[in-house]
């Protein structure tokens, strides 16, 4: 697998995390199988900062040897991973994602690469389970197998309701992409900071992509107060892109879900907006009270006349704040 095409690297995305990639990059080194068969490994840095670069450089020591890819400016999370993917994809096959405050497990790459070996071409993206990694250090299990087998996800019609029913269970970040179905689905939409994996995960089954899940957990995805996740969930951004995707995708739903999905939103801005209330936190009680009225015009009107078709995703990125 060093050659080009047919080829496999990895890449880690990364912006201003001088503090936790130096622990990334170990965690790489420390896989049990399968660095040599990788025939690069990518930094993808955000013009970051800070010392990122340095820190990443220090930490790698292994093979192969570690290529900084520096953007010209900084284009957001899915904005430097469309331009890094976009840029590799005519060198390798597959790529192999790392978050830069993520942590691959001893046997992730050895994992990905057994299963990418040997999949259908039909295959666009591995992914796992994985655990939770809180700032105390404990760990929060995520699948760990069992009697489980690894699991096919066709990609049709159904499929699509149901992931617009259950939300994204494919995790960007530990997974691998095949190049050719990044090129056919289109980039991530990085309007969406919060839920573009999903909506990208949507139209890979839209586009007859099947995914390969791996019931077993592969990466610890860290928990802290600067992820995107925990931004989102005080402006509750991840409601308003919800909303959004329930109507860019509501041809494929049935009735009644659209009313479950409408009415599950509106029970969390009802939770949020107490807690933040009780929580002494009224920016983001007065947010929730703001989103409500969208939620219930969506419910009323269903989705306008350009929200039926899905709309492609920009390529342009949101800088990171």
């Amino acid at each position: 697998m060093t050659g080009s095409r047919g080829s496999v690297a990895i890449v880690v995305p990364a912006y201003n995390r001088a503090d936790l990639i130096g622990e990334t990059m170990r965690s790489l080194s420390r896989q049990t199988g399968g660095l040599g068969d990788v025939a690069a490994i990518y930094l993808a840095d955000d013009s970051s900062t800070d010392d990122t670069i340095a820190v990443a450089v220090e930490a790698w020591s292994g093979q192969p040897p570690l290529t900084v890819r520096r953007g010209p400016q900084n284009v957001g999370t899915y904005g430097n991973v469309n331009r890094t993917l976009t840029d590799l994809k005519a060198v390798h096959e597959w790529l192999l994602v790392l978050h830069d405050d993520d942590l691959a497990r001893p046997a992730w790459l050895g994992s990905m690469l057994e299963r990418l070996r040997v999949c259908d071409a039909t295959v666009a993206t591995i992914c796992s389970s994985w655990n939770r990694l809180h700032t105390d250090g404990s760990i929060e299990p995520g699948e760990q197998r069992g009697s489980r087998q690894d699991e096919i996800v066709k990609g049709t019609s159904a499929t699509v309701r149901g992931t617009l029913l259950r939300g994204c269970w494919w995790h960007f970040s530990g997974s691998a992409i095949r190049t050719a179905a990044f090129e056919a689905v289109g980039p991530f939409d990085s309007t969406l900071p919060q839920c573009a994996d999903w909506d990208w995960l949507i139209r890979c089954h839209q586009g007859r992509w099947d995914v390969l899940y791996v019931p077993e957990s592969l990466i610890d995805y860290r928990q802290h107060t600067s992820t995107v996740s925990s931004r989102s969930f005080r402006v509750h951004r991840d409601l308003q892109e919800q909303l959004l995707l329930v109507n860019r995708y509501r041809s494929f739903l049935e009735p009644g879900d659209a009313f479950g999905l409408h009415a599950r939103m509106a029970s969390a801005l009802v939770r949020r907006g107490v807690s933040a209330v009780l929580n002494g936190r009224p920016a983001a009680a007065v947010n929730a009270v703001a989103l409500a009225p969208a939620v219930v015009l969506s419910l009323v009107k269903g989705s306008g006349r350009n929200d039926r078709a899905p709309r492609p995703p920009r390529a342009s990125g949101l800088s990171h704040q």
